[in-house]
Parts: C-alpha cells; structure tokens; sequence
C-alpha cells in the first residue's frame, strides 16, 4: 500500500509540475513577469522528466526482470484506456463525425474497452517489441520485454488522457460539434510529440539495461520501429 500511494502521490506531482510549467509559459496572464515564466515553466517541464528517465534504469533493474512489477493492472488499463480514446478520434476522421456528443458516454467507453484493449496491447505489441529486442541482439524474456513496453508507454497514455480531460474542461460538449483548430491545438500536438519521444528514450534504456542490446542496433531497429508506426498511421488517415 505504501508503495501504491508513493507512485500515485509523486507521480500526480511530476505531471501537475509539467502542465503548471506549460502553463507559466504559454498563459497570456502571466502569474510570474517576464522573463522569469520563461526560466521557471522549463526548469517545471524538464527537472521531472530528467528525473523520470534517470529514475527508470533503477525502476526497471528492481521491477521489470523478477516477479510482477507494481501497479501492472493499472498500466495495463491506462495504455487500453489511450488506444479506445485513440480510435475514438479515427472513427471521427473517417467519418467527420462523432458517435455521440456526450462526455459521459465518451468516458464510459474509454474506461470499459480499456480494459480489453490493455491486454490486448500488452500482449501484441509488446510481443512486437521483444521481436525488436532480439533483432538489437537482446537477451531475456518475453515478459521482460512486454513489462518494459507497458510502462515506457505510460508517459504517451497519461499525456493523451490528460488531454483529453483538459478538451473535456476547456470546450464542454461543444468538442463534438467540430471546431476549428486553436493554439491549444497545437501545444496538446507538442505534448504528445514529446510523449511519444520520450516513450522512445524509455523503451532505449530499458533494452540496453535489462536485456544486453547493442546500442547501434538498438536505434536503429527504434528508428525504423518509430518510422514504420507513422507511416503506418499516415496509411490509415490517407
């Protein structure tokens, strides 16, 4: 229990430093003069993110490699709960429309196909990943591999979820009646890009620590994992 409240109280810290960081940054009323928002909102942004990666090869060494890893189930249905909210939207671009126009009914599915959709992406993908693994020239298990994946996509889950509970405060029902795009737009875009590539840096160290690969091998066969996704979301959205 103590551990479950140390990662859930530190944690909530970390990510409510970042978006106050962002926010010290991009907020038109700005809480401290310039140009003092500026040099705190990024020591807000970078020092738990710098912190966070350092902190994984430690997380990883203890938890990832013996026995089941804390907080398993949660991850698992954090990273479900991101792909329904992800299909959510591409149901929206292929048909311009959303299914319903309720937040509530929007959380519900989220929340209920999480569940189903975090095993299923546990199991696939990151059986994908330990194909990565091996290609780098890895060792280890599988499950290893599938527990490095799940929690270094935490960082793109809770980002996407966040974003979605900021769309939710900032737009109301309205979100589901189109919109143009806004500069708010474009920094929860940024966020994501951020996520995703620290999800990278995450999966690299994780591989390298725990499983022996060789570091060139390592980017490269991340490279192409990361290019290969985008274009395979590009083919889906063209």
């Amino acid at each position: 229990m103590h551990g479950i409240c140390s990662y859930g109280a530190f944690g909530g810290f970390a990510i409510a430093a970042i978006f106050l960081g962002l926010a010290l940054m991009i907020s038109d009323r700005k809480i401290v003069p310039s140009p003092f928002c500026y040099i705190l909102g990024t020591y807000a942004v970078y020092i738990p993110i710098t912190v966070a990666v350092l902190n994984f090869t430690g997380f990883a060494r203890e938890h990832l490699v013996h026995g089941s890893p804390p907080l398993m189930y949660i991850a698992m249905w954090l990273i479900g709960m991101d792909a329904v909210a992800g299909s959510i939207e591409l149901e929206y671009y292929y048909s311009q429309e959303y299914l319903t126009n309720n937040w509530f009914h929007v959380w519900i599915r989220i929340m209920a196909g999480g569940v189903l959709a975090g095993v299923l992406r546990y199991w696939l993908v990151g059986t994908v990943f330990h194909l990565i693994v091996l290609a780098a020239g890895g060792k280890g298990s599988a499950r290893t591999s599938r527990y490095i994946f799940l929690y270094a996509a935490l960082p793109v889950a809770v980002c996407d979820l966040a974003i979605k509970i900021l769309e939710m405060v900032v737009y109301g029902n309205g979100y589901f009646e189109g919109r143009t795009n806004t500069m708010l737009d474009g920094v929860f875009s940024t966020l994501m890009l951020a996520a995703y590539a620290y999800t990278v840096v995450l999966c690299y160290r994780g591989m390298r620590v725990l499983q022996g690969t060789e570091k060139r091998r390592s980017l490269v066969m991340l490279v192409a994992a990361s290019l290969g996704m985008i274009f395979l979301m590009m083919s889906f959205m063209g």
